[in-house]
């Protein structure tokens, strides 16, 4: 178990150190921008990130945090519970690092609710998985208006939305899903 403590702390500093770099970057790019005329916001979306799986999410968020063109209408913490031998909440450890972000951005109103800890169908209960994350995709399916969909971009593990759909099965067709990865679970037949 010490081997896994050490790989997080590892993950967890390298992770603060690309954010400094990050912010840096999107800094100057929004001040080039900003220099230019700022832009309307063109596109907005929750973003789904398991930001503590890799340095490639908190990029990602970076950027679109740094997007003056770019709405993050929440960012909810996933899990990556690919391990068994991790015995702390993933979701937890995303969370963490989402909350850094936005603080980093001055962005801490914008809505960052924590995930299910536990893939669908991983311990061979209920396929429903509750938490924030499930909840605020349900209530802002809602408040979209008849003719738009909410924009939902999932850099990790697909739970909080299958987990959303499961709540309300009714957000279906209010929802246009962005996704990049997933994991397939033979034994209990879903896709988290």
């Amino acid at each position: 178990m010490g081997i896994f403590k050490g790989i997080f702390r590892f993950i967890k500093r390298a992770a603060i150190l690309f954010l400094i770099f990050a912010t840096i970057g999107s800094v100057i790019y929004t001040i080039r921008l900003l220099r230019k005329g700022s832009r309307k916001i063109s596109f907005s979306a929750i973003i789904d990130s398991d930001a503590g799986n890799g340095v490639s999410d908190l990029f990602a968020i970076a950027r679109a945090l740094a997007d003056p063109g770019f709405k993050v209408i929440g960012l909810t913490s996933a899990q990556w519970n690919y391990y068994p031998q991790i015995n702390q909440g993933t979701a937890g450890i995303s969370q963490e690092l989402h909350d850094s972000l936005l603080t980093l951005f001055n962005k801490g109103r914008i809505p960052h609710l924590r995930g299910g800890e536990e893939m669908i169908g991983s311990t061979g209960q209920s396929l429903f998985r509750h938490s924030e994350a499930a909840e605020f995709i349900v209530k802002k399916a809602h408040e979209v208006s008849k003719n738009e969909k909410l924009n939902i971009i999932a850099l990790g593990s697909l739970t909080n939305l299958a987990s959303a759909i499961l709540l309300d099965s009714t957000i279906v067709p209010k929802l246009k899903a962005y996704t990049l990865a997933m994991h397939y679970n033979t034994s209990a037949k879903v896709w988290n």
